[in-house]
């Protein structure tokens, strides 16, 4: 499996990261792009919506609630990931 595809599980599965899961999130974490990725997420979902038609506003409504969820879903793996492996050598 893919070290992105572990960040997009889906969560009723997730009974929490592994050790091995936690270094691997961290590892990626670390890529020196991680950081430019999540604030292009942040940047691009704060775009104003269209408002050029119904269909055209609830397009751009959905991609920024659905660009911000998956940066608050990846920094929150982090952050879940930094625990447990501060829970282990604590």
């Amino acid at each position: 499996m893919n070290i992105f595809e572990r960040f997009f599980k889906d969560q009723e599965q997730e009974v929490g990261p592994s050790l091995q899961l936690a270094h691997e999130i961290l590892e990626m974490a670390s890529l020196a792009h991680f950081p430019r990725v999540i604030q292009w997420l942040e940047h691009e979902a704060m775009r104003p919506i269209k408002m050029a038609s119904g269909q055209d506003m609830l397009l751009s409504a959905a991609r920024q609630n659905a660009l911000l969820e998956v940066r608050e879903h990846l920094l929150h793996e982090v952050q879940r990931a930094k625990a447990l492996l501060e829970s282990e050598n604590g």
